[in-house]
């Protein structure tokens, strides 16, 4: 016995059938939708649609009849939908996709859906992705449903702008604003997002405003940020009713302090997984209880804390061990900068993309330098002073991803190395560090980016070398840092760019000297360094990391790092 399968008879009978539809041949009964009557077979509609089978073989009144009413479908769709049964083929845009999803659901054509959620999935954006999110929830189609959320989530900064976003039902917008996993900079930005959506109709919505406030973490979000959006809030009302909130929360707040965690540990609220950085802390250099000053060993080494689960992660290693280098975050990628190991000091760049987990390498500096600052500004990297050869640099270098190249900009008003930089509403303020006449400094620069001029700020109380700098809630932290007369220091100082005055603030736990500094989610974490010893013996590295609250002025040990050193480099990402 042969099998013979022909490989024309299929596609030829499909055209044959589809002819006799268009030609309105031995057709059965009439559908119709939206005023417009097309005819077709009983037979193809049944193979074709669970729907039209259910239909025509339950002895409803449909069976016998010879015309069938579809009151909620447009023509339209029902045009196309008739091709599919004819053709097995469908042409999807924006302009009929959700109504021909919709009208594939309601036959059990399955082959339909998928093209649909396949389109709607290709063609998210931050202002159409809320729409697509309801529609997908009123259809019960649960995978175009998670894909979109997950778009919101991953995309919330710009999709809380849209107007789709501001029209969302309240409980829906209740369930992003809870959403552990929203991708933000900080809770202010879902505390302004929710602040929006009421203000958008606020005469509608004001009764709303505990309910909404209720899903936002206010305990990370800082008093000044608060206390602004307050002043600057243009509905009475809704003022008074935030006011209220706010003034509750604080006193609900200090008890929650005094009474369950101690008056020494800070308020934390645990901050949504999406939102929560990695600490990367890069290099350094490591020196053993008891080793010789000549014995320390520079790092290649690179560990990630994850705030979240306050667990430390190795990852791969930089290619060259380095110490007084700068690491800076461009474009969600980390950049290591020049630096030092045994008195070979680097001009090159190592680059780490966290979603491939490799370091590639990077345009070089115009010079070597080590004991550089560097920042990140406007999308372009900067670079400060620091030793240039035997030389204490005075010049400012700028990366600019455009170009890929780095080029001289400016200079400093004078020359430093070991100082501390931040940046904050575009400009950078350079602090402390040493000079040529190994002196070290208490004074602060701020440098204009775009003027590319240099202003002379009030100084720190105390002069400071190998500090850490880094802004926090519209303020610039000096933290630690050593000077002569001291030796490591503990003590912490804060400025004000409004007032231009420096204010000291509880100091640190541990003196630190070399440490590295870092702002996550509204908190300070000063990590390793070191402290000092007596004159005959080196110092040793600290491994010990402690954070600063601002908003209650306390400091509180968060353990160990698997590595101790010092005069390392980290960053957020």
């Amino acid at each position: 016995m042969a099998k013979f399968v022909s490989k024309i008879y299929k596609s030829a009978f499909f055209k044959s059938l589809h002819d006799l539809w268009v030609r309105e041949e031995f057709c059965d009964v009439s559908v119709t939708a939206g005023g417009k009557c097309y005819r077709a077979h009983k037979v193809v509609l049944s193979a074709g649609s669970p729907y039209f089978q259910a239909m025509f073989q339950s002895g409803m009144s449909e069976y016998t009849a010879s015309q069938i009413h579809l009151q909620s479908l447009d023509s339209e769709v029902l045009q196309i939908m008739l091709q599919f049964f004819y053709t097995g083929e469908v042409e999807v845009d924006p302009s009929n996709c959700q109504e021909l999803m919709s009208a594939a659901n309601m036959f059990g054509i399955i082959d339909i859906v998928d093209a649909c959620t396949g389109f709607l999935k290709d063609h998210l954006q931050s202002d159409n992705c809320a729409g697509i999110y309801l529609f997908a929830m009123t259809h019960s189609c649960t995978e175009l449903e998670a894909v979109a959320e997950s778009f919101i989530q991953n995309n919330f900064l710009q999709v809380c702008r849209e107007e789709e976003f501001l029209q969302l039902p309240l409980d829906i917008l209740m369930h992003f604003l809870q959403s552990e996993f929203l991708r933000i900079e900080n809770e202010f930005q879902v505390f302004k997002a929710a602040m929006d959506w009421l203000c958008n109709d606020v005469a509608s919505r004001r009764k709303h405003v505990f309910d909404i406030v209720n899903c936002v973490r206010v305990a990370l979000i800082s008093e000044k940020q608060l206390n602004t959006y307050l002043h600057k809030c243009s509905d009475f009302s809704l003022k008074i009713a935030l006011q209220k909130y706010l003034q509750d929360f604080r006193i609900d707040r200090k008890i929650y302090i005094e009474q369950k965690m101690g008056k020494m540990k800070p308020y934390m609220v645990q901050p949504r997984k999406a939102a929560c950085k990695n600490i990367y802390v890069v290099g350094g250099f490591v020196r053993q209880r008891g080793g010789r000053w000549s014995d320390a060993h520079v790092l290649s080494m690179v560990e990630r804390l994850d705030t979240y689960h306050h667990q430390w992660h190795v990852i791969p290693s930089i290619h060259h061990p380095r110490s007084g280098h700068g690491v800076v975050v461009l474009n969600r990628q980390l950049l290591v900068i020049g630096g030092e190991s045994d008195s070979l000091i680097y001009d090159s760049v190592e680059c780490y993309d966290s979603s491939s987990n490799i370091w590639t390498a990077m345009p070089c500096l115009t010079s070597p330098r080590c004991g550089l600052a560097a920042c990140t500004v406007n999308n372009c990297v900067y670079t400060f002073g620091g030793w240039i050869g035997s030389e204490i640099g005075d010049t400012v270098e700028k990366l600019d991803p455009q170009i890929n190249a780095w080029t001289i900009v400016g200079k400093m008003p004078s020359g430093r190395y070991a100082m501390g930089v931040a940046e904050y509403q575009g400009l950078v303020y350079v602090v402390g560090g040493g000079n040529d006449l190994g002196l070290e400094l208490g004074t602060v620069e701020c440098y204009n980016p775009v003027t590319k001029e240099w202003t002379a700020l009030s100084s720190m109380s105390e002069r400071r070398i190998n500090l850490g700098v880094v802004a926090l809630d519209g303020f610039i932290y000096a933290v630690g840092g050593s000077n002569k007369e001291d030796g490591a220091l503990n003590s912490v100082e804060r400025y004000n760019p409004d007032t231009d005055k420096w204010v000291s603030v509880t100091p640190m736990s541990t003196r630190r000297t070399g440490l590295c500094v870092v702002s996550v989610n509204g908190l300070l974490y000063a990590i390793g360094g070191r402290t000092d010893s007596d004159q005959f013996v080196a110092p040793v590295t600290l491994d010990s990391i402690e954070c600063y609250n601002p908003d209650t002025d306390t400091w509180v040990d968060l353990g160990y790092m698997p590595t101790s050193r010092c005069e390392g480099g980290a960053a957020v990402l």
